[in-house]
């Protein structure tokens, strides 16, 4: 099982970090201006549960593997849908859950096609460029980001979206859902 434990602390906590690393199969941590998210693998939730919360103060525990499946689109989507998740996506946003809204925003990709498609891959790399500055990838984040930017304008569907987004990376983003909703006019 995957869970994603969001960790609110300004200490740098490194020596509990990596006595983490050694107890889990996989940890991805992820660093936020509230602190960091903590990525893991493991077999036994409970007491993976018990031990981060014996370490940091945990103020919250996301199952990605749920958001997943509960966003699994098998079809086109009408406006309101498609708003809904854009939403969603924005709240993710704005809590920094990076990784969470870039998956959500994958599932409006795969059901999309042509410009639409093109549209939401931007988004997408938009928000995996924050991922990669969580994990201190800077280069690749400022790379994700202009490849976002780029894919966005190619689209030809950015409905005031370039305006909102700046011409730089800056960590962190938050976009707003009704801009990121992508114009059906040429």
């Amino acid at each position: 099982m995957r869970l994603i434990f969001h960790i609110y602390s300004s200490d740098n906590h490194r020596e509990e970090l990596e006595g983490i690393r050694d107890n889990f199969k996989k940890v991805i941590i992820r660093k936020n201006t509230h602190g960091f998210e903590l990525d893991v693998h493991t077999e036994e939730v409970e007491k993976s549960i018990e031990a981060i919360r014996s370490l940091f103060y945990v103020g919250m525990i996301s199952f990605p593997n749920l958001i997943e499946q509960s966003f699994k689109l098998r079809k086109p989507l009408n406006e309101n849908e498609t708003l809904e998740i854009l939403r969603f996506s924005e709240s993710l946003m704005l809590q920094e859950r990076f990784w969470e809204s870039h998956v959500i925003l994958e599932e409006l990709w795969k059901c999309s096609e042509g410009k639409v498609k093109t549209y939401y891959q931007g988004l997408i790399l938009i928000s995996a460029s924050m991922v990669h500055y969580q994990m201190e990838r800077k280069d690749k984040a400022f790379e994700m980001y202009m490849r976002g930017r780029q894919f966005i304008k190619l689209s030809r569907l950015a409905n005031g979206i370039l305006d909102d987004l700046p011409m730089e990376f800056n960590y962190p983003i938050a976009l707003n859902f009704k801009l990121m909703f992508p114009d059906r006019a040429d």
